[in-house]
């Protein structure tokens, strides 16, 4: 399994301690893999454009606030699981605008943030695919909503996501298992896609956006135009 990478700032240390030392007791209880990072500067954090998982952040910090964390956090993963550490409401119009995910006020209610941890979690087993590399000895995990196809290439799998491309050892069908139900079809024995990228769609093909033409098999013509007006309701 891939270590969740957790991130902790806040200027006081105390809260630093506190929370880091919960977050120990809880992973390690659910014998999740993980690994945290600790600031109390603020401007130590973007050293290694690191990508987080889980971030922890205190509203009211300098030389950046959390605020201002959160929002290059977002940038460079729009997934990250932001949890938002005040003492007053003074932010909180430009928190909502980020999508954070939790308020937990000062002093930290432990049994609140151990409740926020088992949603975020949740959100993460449902929003996301954790899956095996076939030339490399290594798990890798994305966004299902990151994946635009899936394909079969030369016997092998390729994962096309917005900045990557993966070379997965599953099989097309493992795949159709292992993938959110609902926004994904096998338009072909080789293709599958995400119909959230679907940006043109013709009865022979769909055009992902906006670059690449994926083949729609002549027996799936039928099938995938109902499943494909059936997501466009929802």
């Amino acid at each position: 399994m891939i270590n969740l990478k957790i991130l902790i700032c806040d200027d006081e240390k105390v809260y630093v301690d506190t929370i880091s030392t919960n977050i120990y007791y809880y992973f390690d209880n659910k014998q999740i893999p993980y690994s945290v990072s600790t600031f109390t500067d603020s401007s130590e954090i973007f050293r290694n454009n690191e990508k987080y998982d889980i971030a922890f952040l205190d509203i009211e910090m300098k030389p950046k606030n959390g605020i201002e964390i959160a929002s290059e956090l977002k940038r460079i993963n729009p997934h990250t699981i932001i949890f938002i550490i005040t003492s007053h409401n003074k932010y909180l119009d430009d928190a909502m605008d980020l999508q954070v995910f939790r308020y937990i006020q000062k002093p930290i209610n432990i049994g609140r943030m151990f409740a926020g941890l088992d949603k975020a979690l949740e959100r993460l087993k449902n929003t996301s695919v954790q899956f095996y590399l076939s030339e490399k000895p290594s798990y890798v995990r994305v966004c299902s909503d990151d994946i635009i196809y899936i394909e079969i290439v030369n016997r092998k799998t390729n994962v096309v996501t917005f900045d990557n491309t993966y070379v997965s050892a599953l099989s097309i069908k493992e795949w159709m298992e292992k993938l959110p139900k609902g926004s994904f079809y096998p338009v072909h024995t080789s293709f599958i896609v995400n119909l959230k990228h679907i940006t043109a769609y013709s009865r022979e093909s769909v055009v992902m956006d906006n670059r690449f033409t994926i083949p729609i098999s002549n027996k799936n013509k039928t099938e995938f135009r109902t499943f494909f007006l059936h997501f466009n309701r929802k």
